[in-house]
């Protein structure tokens, strides 16, 4: 863990949060927990403060001197372009500019979502080398808004010499969090399934914790160090829905090509109101069958990871029903 040993998490109230706070105490860390209003019970100490607020940024420079770096996961998961807009985007300028004040190590949680399919053949491998999203317009309100994230982030690291990890989880699941959108949509106990080969994406929330916490003890080998996170075992879409039906749901799975959708989305993408569905940037990323490649997590943070998928889905389940 080296001289750092107190911590700042936002966000911490959240899925994720949660889970950094505990992993952080559990490695004795003295922690910090940043929630939008409240207290966080299992931090030694809390902020409290909407980042969008006019009062945030005064907040955050107070706090900043007491603390050796911050692990960002601050960040809605609504649909919502102004939410995301205002909460996501807003939070981390404000942010920012507060590090900008006083600088501090940066973990920031980013998203895989940021990678942008359009120019990759079925079957290619995404590595942190791979492009993001260079048609931000036709993705859904979450991947911009990650996208804005990182550039406000490489920004800073920029202008201020702000030392940064900008980390990618893939879709985190966990107890109560086992679904994600690379399957298809869902109606009820309907799934649609809009793809079956390829791999899921995906980081288990013990994992993602792990990876956040190490990363926070570690200055970055570069000003900016991108690093996917994303477990070791990746199931393809057919073994992750198999597994997902033995919770009995879904019920039903109607096999969809989501290839059939890209002339509608052709047309119907370019109102810039449509349906993620009919947005071909967003087809694209969310389900051309794609592998995932996670080596540099591995060498530079010395990761192992402690589940494989059958057992962290099935932990997950334990904690559900705990």
């Amino acid at each position: 863990m080296g001289d750092v040993g107190r911590l700042l998490v936002t966000g911490a109230g959240g899925f994720l949060g949660r889970a950094v706070v505990a992993e952080a105490k559990a490695r004795g860390w003295h922690v910090t927990g940043h929630v939008r209003s409240g207290q966080v019970p299992e931090a030694q100490a809390s902020l409290s403060c909407d980042l969008t607020a006019p009062e945030a940024k005064a907040k955050l420079i107070e706090v900043l001197p007491r603390v050796d770096a911050v692990i960002h996961c601050a960040a809605s998961l609504s649909g919502d372009p102004v939410i995301q807009s205002r909460d996501t985007d807003r939070g981390t300028q404000v942010l920012m500019q507060a590090l900008s004040v006083v600088p501090k190590r940066l973990v920031h949680v980013s998203s895989i979502a940021v990678i942008g399919a359009t120019g990759l053949s079925d079957g290619s491998t995404v590595t942190e080398a791979t492009p993001i999203e260079t048609l931000p317009a036709g993705r859904d309100a979450y991947a911009r808004a990650k996208l804005a994230q990182e550039w406000q982030v490489r920004d800073a690291a920029r202008d201020v010499g702000l030392p940064v990890w900008i980390l990618r989880p893939g879709a985190v699941f966990g107890p109560g969090r086992l679904w994600n959108a690379h399957i298809g949509p869902a109606f009820g106990d309907t799934v649609i399934r809009m793809e079956r080969c390829g791999e899921v994406p995906l980081a288990f929330i013990d994992h993602t914790a792990q990876v956040l916490v190490a990363a926070a003890g570690l200055a970055p080998p570069e000003l900016v160090s991108v690093v996917h996170v994303l477990d070791d075992d990746l199931p393809d879409r057919a073994r992750f829905l198999a597994t997902m039906r033995q919770t009995g749901w879904p019920s039903r799975v109607v096999p969809f090509n989501w290839r059939w959708l890209r002339p509608a989305a052709a047309v119907l993408g370019q109102s810039g109101s449509a349906s993620s569905l009919f947005q071909a940037p967003t087809l694209r990323a969310r389900y051309q069958p794609l592998r995932y490649s996670n080596t540099r997590l591995h060498k530079l943070l010395g990761w192992t990871p402690t589940h494989d998928f059958d057992a962290a889905f099935a932990e997950s389940l334990r904690r559900e029903g705990a």
